[in-house]
């Protein structure tokens, strides 16, 4: 039996994500977009998603790779955030041009 702790079964179970370079001119989805699309055909549609009504099908623009340390009482977050043209972009559709 397999504790969640194990890590993933094998290594197709967890795929890793080349990100390239900031600076490099990449085409993204903006991060939330596939999210509000769903939310957006429920017949009672969550409120905490955000409506992203206009907002693009996919950016294009240099790469910005932003790493956010956030303190919040007595937690400590540090992640990485990726930005395209001022849209914070889904990692996982990141393509380099």
């Amino acid at each position: 039996m397999r504790s969640r702790n194990d890590g993933p079964a094998s290594p197709q179970a967890e795929a890793t994500i080349d990100i390239p370079p900031a600076g490099t001119l990449v085409t993204a989805v903006p991060l939330g977009l596939v999210e509000s699309k769903a939310n957006n055909l429920l017949e009672y549609p969550d409120p905490a998603i955000p409506d992203m009504d206009g907002a693009p099908e996919a950016v294009t623009g240099p790469l910005k790779i932003v790493t956010v340390d956030a303190r919040l009482m007595a937690v400590h977050l540090v992640y990485t955030r990726y930005e395209v043209d001022g849209w914070d972009v889904d990692e996982k559709t990141i393509r380099p041009l």
